[in-house]
């Protein structure tokens, strides 16, 4: 019994001996875990949320008023009635010149006045083909266009009959420019239009005088009786 009990204890000695030996002979594994140092996130700037801003409908402005333009008004004599020029209004009055003067026209044709010379034509003193008469000087011609003179009618050139002929006045027939008893129309403007352009547009409603000369040869045959 003894020995069993010393067979124990010695048993449990070796026991606690090699627990001791084998716990100072392994080192203590201790593991040793390294964790990453966290690092600084990027601070991400949110932009600010936009709210769209709703822009007003453009309107069309409103389109102007479109004001009726007045025709410019021409004044003419009665002899000249058929005168019209384009987009203008024709007045005939006895006194055109008057009714420009007044500013009741902008434009104005008058007969032998003043401004810028338009149109003329020939005056003439005609006599039958039968008179003995040919020739007369300025101052003859006044006095019988002051006369009552029944020979004599004074009349536009374009105007006279074949029947009558035209008195010659001092030295100058009709025909020559230089002739000095004229029809002269003239013309005043203080319209914005430019007086040639109404010049041009005057001449295009006023009578051409063709000038047509006519010649005639004969002979002269002498008989006994």
């Amino acid at each position: 019994m003894v020995r069993k009990l010393v067979l124990v204890f010695i048993l449990a000695w070796i026991s606690v001996a090699c627990a001791q030996a084998t716990n100072n002979s392994l080192p203590t594994a201790v593991s040793t875990i390294s964790l990453p140092t966290p690092t600084a996130q990027p601070t991400v700037n949110i932009p600010p949320t936009i709210t769209p801003q709703i822009l007003p409908t453009p309107t069309n402005p409103p389109l102007p008023t479109a004001t009726a333009v007045l025709p410019k008004r021409l004044a003419v004599p009665p002899e000249f009635s058929t005168i019209a020029l384009e987009n203008w209004e024709t007045i005939v009055d006895a006194n055109p010149a008057a009714l420009f003067e007044q500013a009741g026209v902008d434009a104005a044709i008058q007969l032998n006045g003043d401004g810028m010379l338009v149109w003329q034509s020939p005056l003439v003193l005609a006599v039958e083909w039968t008179e003995q008469w040919e020739m007369i000087t300025w101052e003859e011609a006044q006095a019988l266009i002051d006369s009552e003179d029944a020979r004599v009618s004074l009349m536009p050139w374009r105007e006279m009959p074949p029947t009558h002929k035209a008195l010659w006045i001092n030295g100058r027939s009709p025909a020559d420019p230089d002739y000095p008893l004229q029809t002269r129309l003239t013309l005043l403007n203080q319209s914005d239009i430019p007086t040639n352009s109404i010049f041009a547009e005057i001449q295009k409603s006023l009578p051409n005088d063709p000038i047509i000369h006519l010649a005639a040869v004969g002979d002269l045959m002498l008989a006994r009786r």
